[in-house]
């Protein structure tokens, strides 16, 4: 059972309006511990030009400095040799050789995931979606938390990730509800799976309650982690 799309929206925060106004990708786990940010220069510190092909006509190029290589910045999208946006200077990406960026295509629209640092806050997935090769809008979505698992049994697997980091609450290590969000992802399409995010939170929570963070209810800590997807 796939969310409707009105509900689809409301799970995504627009960040930029209209520009005009592999079979399924698996996803690793990637909560690692941040990395503070340092004021780098080339001086100290050389840049490092990139490259990556996603497909035959779309690439990304940008650079990142050769002490933090994991943060990559300037962004550009190639689209058929030309380049057809590039994010602010400021935003920094993560790239690991095993996940991230991610291309969906389905001919008429393209959609790039790349994980966008937001540190000290929980990283999250900024959608950039194509039209004609022109930059339609950006949205995003949490960051898939681990590994997709096929928990509805539909023969698909589902990406798992929840509105913010869980943080512990009192001494006894109970903390709020922090719901579970499903995602499928093909090579044509990102969808918000209802279904499976209802299993995965009565699985969890032993009840689905709502789709937003209520810290009025409280869950042992342990039990919860336990219960994950």
């Amino acid at each position: 059972m796939k969310i409707p799309n009105i509900i689809l929206i409301l799970l995504v925060i627009p960040i930029f309006g209209s520009c005009k106004n592999n079979n399924k990708t698996e996803i690793s786990n990637q909560s690692e511990p941040k990395e503070e940010k340092s004021e780098l220069t080339d001086s100290n510190c050389p840049k490092i030009q990139f490259k990556k092909e996603l497909s035959p006509n779309i690439s990304l190029s940008g650079f990142y400095y050769k002490c933090e290589s994991l943060w990559k910045q300037n962004i550009e999208f190639i689209f058929n040799g030309e380049k057809v946006y590039k994010t602010d200077s400021l935003n920094e990406y993560q790239f690991k050789a095993y996940s991230f960026p991610v291309l969906i295509n389905d001919g008429e629209l393209s959609e790039i995931l790349l994980e966008r640092d937001d540190r000290p806050l929980k990283n999250y997935l900024e959608v950039f979606r194509f039209k004609k090769n022109v930059l339609d809008s950006i949205y995003k979505i949490p960051f898939f938390e681990m590994e997709p698992k096929d928990i509805d049994d539909d023969g698909i697997k589902e990406y798992y990730a929840t509105l913010e980091m869980v943080e512990l609450l009192e001494e006894n290590g109970n903390i709020g509800y922090n719901p579970i969000l499903a995602y499928e992802i093909s090579e044509t399409k990102l969808t918000f799976d209802l279904n499976a995010t209802k299993i995965a939170n009565e699985k969890t929570y032993d009840q689905f309650y709502v789709l937003k963070i209520d810290n009025s209810l409280k869950f042992n800590g342990n039990e919860v982690q336990k219960n994950w997807p």
